[in-house]
């Protein structure tokens, strides 16, 4: 029984390990798309923003 347990967590440990392995690239890379859309928008709202100011 206690074989068998130990069996189990090796096995959730290695599939715990590979997701960790592919879920840092992916979550990593989801992170620097949100900060550079971000970083657009914001610059874009504020240049669009100044234009406003300036016309007026």
């Amino acid at each position: 029984m206690s074989m068998m347990m130990n069996g189990k967590v090796v096995v959730i440990f290695i599939f715990m390990q590979l997701t960790k392995l592919y879920a840092y690239p992916i979550s990593f890379h989801f992170l620097i798309c949100c900060l550079i859309s971000l970083w657009i928008n914001g610059r874009r709202r504020h240049r669009s923003h100044y234009h406003l100011k300036h016309l007026v």
